[in-house]
């Protein structure tokens, strides 16, 4: 086998494509430790986001609890009233014969 011979301006090319590889590889490897950090901020931020939410939904789960239970009120005195009514309007069709 014959051996190839380098030439001086072959192997300042050869290093200097070794050296963009090792810098490429750090910027690629930057990059991603940045995404990385990106990420965690984010995963961060929907946990505060997270408890805010519920943190609403609890005032307003406090704030419907007690208008929920008047509206039910009303709703028995409404009942209540119709057949009031109902009987009213009985008795007068009994009165007057209709």
């Amino acid at each position: 086998m014959t051996k190839k011979h380098v030439t001086l301006d072959e192997l300042a090319q050869m290093v200097a494509r070794g050296f963009e590889a090792a810098a490429s590889k750090k910027m690629l490897t930057d990059e991603i430790n940045g995404v990385r950090g990106d990420l965690r901020t984010l995963r961060e931020d929907v946990g505060i986001l997270r408890s805010d939410m519920e943190a609403g939904f609890q005032d307003l789960e406090r704030a419907v609890r007690p208008l929920s239970e008047r509206v039910n009120v009303h709703d028995v005195e409404i009942h209540d009233l119709r057949q009031r009514i109902t009987r009213l309007e009985k008795r007068k069709r009994t009165a007057t014969g209709r």
